[in-house]
């Protein structure tokens, strides 16, 4: 490679381990650094070589095809040809994969973004808990102290963490009870202080995931999540200040809601069954190849409006699984679950602690894509779509299965 080159493709490293670490960070930071790495890749010539790492590897190939999809979905889309343009560009953020699986074939560059965005991590936690103490502003107390992202986000993040520092526990023995109790920390915040629901949610299935991959070390594994969830529990009785868990309001909330009321008689939970009910009400009527990319905020408007519904204006169901469907039909559904099903057993081509991982993520992004449009969203979706790429470039086709598959 020439000199230019070099640096050129030297710079696009450093570029995506700063993008990395800009993962739970302001959006202005990925703004500046993804832009910058695409550039410096692009600078970096190589691309037959390139190109042959994409074409070989089926995790970049699945991805590329699900963008391509988005894009057919242009043609026959019902809203204007803006519009369409505008939804396919959500999901540019597809082609970080193949991009990443391209760039990072080099080990220490794949560590740097790894531990990139688990010190990020670290950050993020301190943040929450030095506004829960009141030693950093904090606004909207009713919300969560989240970081930067917001509830959703943080709290999807924080629960993925989680379950890092547990296996680093595993990993690094030295340590392991300082990365028990940062486990422990990254739980609590969870569960009260950015008190997200999704996060919620996805802690406990995490949990499993990490007894069921960790089989040779599992009571020790099942003692770290005991510990956990004993001192959660400890920590909650012991602080009044702290709100209940919000998972176990929504029975109430969908009880109370009402989507013809006033925005006051209106309850998260609720609304999401509305969005869910109608979404489907709209696949029903376009099932097999969806209403076209970028159709949903229009079609929903109008169907929404019928119905005699307050809240009619909305981008997206927060379901990836239903917004999907809804602009691609189930051809769309199949192209998104065999994207995930091939990083799935990518991971197998992985070390054990990259491929262990790399499940998380993806239990992570499919669990939370119930309760929301992940990979639409900008945020959840580069939190995807650069950490499953940073794993995925170290698979090879010649890879050995990691001793959780044997």
């Amino acid at each position: 490679m020439r000199p230019c080159f070099a640096q050129a493709d030297q710079a696009a490293k450093m570029m995506l381990v700063a993008a990395v670490f800009s993962i739970p960070m302001p959006t202005a930071w990925a703004s500046i650094f993804i832009p910058a790495g695409l550039l410096c890749w692009l600078a970096a010539g190589e691309y037959g070589e390139r190109w042959r790492l994409i074409r070989g590897h089926p995790g970049a190939m699945a991805a590329l095809l699900l963008f391509s999809l988005y894009g057919l979905g242009t043609l026959y889309s019902v809203a204007s040809f803006e519009d369409a343009l505008a939804g396919w560009m959500k999901y540019s953020k597809l082609l970080l994969i193949p991009v990443v699986v391209s760039l990072l074939s080099n080990e220490t560059w794949r560590n740097r973004a790894k531990e990139a965005f688990f010190w990020a991590m670290l950050v993020v936690l301190a943040v929450c808990y030095l506004r829960w103490l009141g030693l950093l502003p904090h606004e909207d107390t009713t919300k969560g102290y989240y970081a930067f992202k917001g509830r959703i986000a943080d709290s999807i993040f924080m629960a993925y963490f989680t379950y890092l520092a547990l296996q680093r526990s595993l990993s690094d023995p030295p340590q392991r009870w300082l990365w028990r109790i940062v486990a422990l920390l990254a739980a609590v915040c969870v569960l009260f202080l950015i008190n997200g629901r999704t996060g919620q949610l996805l802690l406990p299935g995490l949990m499993l995931l990490l007894v069921w991959t960790h089989r040779n070390v599992r009571l020790d594994v099942a003692a770290g999540v005991a510990i956990i969830l004993v001192m959660v529990g400890i920590f909650q009785l012991a602080d009044d200040h702290l709100p209940q868990a919000r998972i176990f309001q929504i029975a109430q909330e969908i009880q109370t809601h009402q989507p013809q009321g006033a925005e006051s008689q209106w309850t998260s939970s609720g609304l999401r069954l509305e969005f869910y009910r109608n979404t489907l009400a709209l696949i029903r009527e376009h099932p097999w190849l969806g209403w076209g990319t970028g159709s949903f905020p229009a079609v929903y408007a109008k169907y929404a409006q019928q119905l005699g519904f307050a809240l009619t204006q909305l981008g997206q169901p927060h379901n990836e699984y239903l917004l999907t469907i809804q602009q691609l039909g189930l051809a769309g559904l199949a192209v998104l679950l065999l994207m995930g099903w091939r990083h799935w057993q990518a991971a197998r081509g992985l070390t054990l602690i990259d491929g262990n991982s790399l499940r998380a993520l993806i239990l992570t992004i499919g669990i939370g894509g119930l309760l929301n449009s992940l990979l639409f969203d900008s945020g959840e979706g580069r939190f995807y779509c650069l950490l499953a790429g940073v794993y995925l470039s170290g698979w090879r086709p010649e890879s050995v299965p990691n001793s959780a598959e044997r």
